[in-house]
């Protein structure tokens, strides 16, 4: 009965935290223009991305945050008391932005365990280009820099087909206190705050149900 009591009460933990609103500051900057190959006649489409630097999740400095979606904005810098965070690889959550799985989430795991950077340069650029290509298909587009495209072949090549657990990242969609989502976002799972409070939480959920099974 103990067992049972404590698994529920962990499941019931993890739902309630994938469930809950975090407090995410988007400092900015953030890398723009960057340029995408969407095929056709849309060779080098303009899109803002890269590392959003200057960033926390409830008060915690992230390391760096990159965007996953192109189908919302966001703004930067801005205040987001409202925003949805998972390790499941899934952004949005709301009636006008459904909660969606993100396409090809562990290539993008892959991807941002091993090149993830800080900074504006052209390694976090290509980095940006790189996890577009692996969820929308689209390239670089010619329009960017000959190191930058460089630096966007290099870590394609190396990607292959590697693939990390999306669990290594924070899949997070910013959203204001009235329910509306913005742009789906993505970062490393900051350490070791963020461990620190599953622990901490785990031990309470234990120690309740070791009280319940006494009564």
């Amino acid at each position: 009965m103990r067992k049972v009591l404590f698994f529920t009460a962990c499941m019931l933990f993890l739902l309630a935290g994938w469930a809950q609103a975090d407090d995410l500051y988007l400092g900015g900057p953030y890398s723009s223009p960057l340029y995408l190959n969407e095929g056709g006649s849309n060779t080098n489409v303009s899109e803002g991305g890269g590392s959003i630097d200057n960033s926390t999740l409830n008060g915690q400095a992230l390391p760096f945050v990159y965007c996953v979606d192109l189908g919302h904005n966001v703004g930067v810098s801005g205040d987001y008391p409202g925003t949805l965070v998972n390790t499941l690889g899934k952004i949005g959550g709301s009636v006008a932005f459904p909660l969606v799985t993100v396409t090809n989430g562990g290539e993008v795991a892959w991807l941002v365990d091993h090149y993830g950077t800080a900074g504006q340069s052209d390694m976090a650029k290509a980095l940006q280009l790189a996890i577009w290509h692996e969820i929308y298909g689209y390239g670089a587009g010619s329009s960017n820099s000959s190191t930058v495209i460089s630096d966007y072949n290099t870590i394609i090549t190396a990607l292959g087909t590697n693939t990390d657990p999306v669990s290594n990242l924070l899949w997070m969609t910013p959203g204001d206190d009235n329910g509306n989502l913005s742009q789906g976002l993505v970062t490393k799972v900051p350490e070791p705050g963020t461990l620190a409070l599953l622990g901490s939480g785990l031990l309470g959920l234990a120690l309740y149900a070791r009280r319940r099974v006494k009564k």
